[in-house]
């Protein structure tokens, strides 16, 4: 599967010390022959690896393999650049790293692409207990929305704002200037905004009152409101004033 190439060997250099050593620190579990390569989730196939380490095994994965295999892990280690979530800390990469990967990501055609896709969804089908093809209940999708809607824990908060931190955007703390603060200011109600000087007609008002009205309704467990979703995350649930 893997090209006998330098890459391939500072690859299993990285994996064979990692497994060595005892990493007290932060780690992330990485798939030897990924997933997407037809690697199993096992013991066998897993190594703690820092978010560093982590990064680099997937740069170097897109040069020891080839044809859709090379697509693939160009994919994947772009995935890791632009994604984060909670508890994550990956690594930063740079825009330099970024462009190369973007710039260098092979062109598979879209028949192939629709080949990769089909299998894909091949592999989720209702035999194996997947959703596919299934649709939620209303009351899993109340449930589902309550969940979305409660206030996030201090733990989970710090978690988000600490995965963010030396990812901000550029200017961020930087105050606009007046300029900047006047196009902004007409991009939204002045006339370069789309919509300047222009109203609804009375159908568009009762169509979208029919459309408010027909939305599903989630009733509150503490004052027994029944309320449209976007209401109900605002005003009720855990933030209810009869709480």
């Amino acid at each position: 599967m893997f090209l006998e190439n330098k890459y391939t060997k500072w690859y299993n250099n990285i994996v064979q010390n990692a497994r060595a050593r005892v990493n007290d620190g932060y780690i992330e579990n990485h798939h030897i022959i990924p997933k997407s390569l037809g690697g199993p989730d096992s013991i066998e196939n897993i190594v703690a690896l820092t978010a560093k380490e982590h990064f680099i095994c997937h740069l170097l994965l897109t040069k020891m393999v080839a044809g859709i295999m090379k697509y693939k892990m160009h994919k994947a280690a772009l995935m890791m650049s632009t994604r984060h979530g909670p508890g994550q800390s990956r690594y930063n990469v740079t825009s330099r790293t970024y462009n190369m990967l973007k710039e260098s990501l092979p062109n598979v055609p879209a028949r192939t692409r629709e080949k990769m896709s089909v299998a894909q969804r091949q592999r989720f089908d209702t035999s194996s207990g997947t959703f596919l093809g299934k649709v939620h209940s209303e009351e899993t999708r109340l449930k589902m929305s309550e969940k979305a809607s409660r206030p996030k824990s201090s733990k989970w908060k710090d978690s988000a704002s600490a995965n963010r931190k030396g990812r901000e955007a550029p200017n961020k703390g930087i105050p606009h200037t007046n300029e900047t603060k006047q196009k902004i200011s007409q991009s939204v109600s002045g006339e370069k905004n789309g919509f300047f000087g222009k109203h609804h007609s009375d159908e568009q008002r009762q169509k979208k009152r029919e459309e408010k009205l027909a939305s599903p309704k989630k009733v509150c467990y503490y004052c027994k409101a029944e309320v449209d979703a976007m209401n109900f995350g605002r005003w009720h649930g855990e933030k209810c004033k009869h709480k």
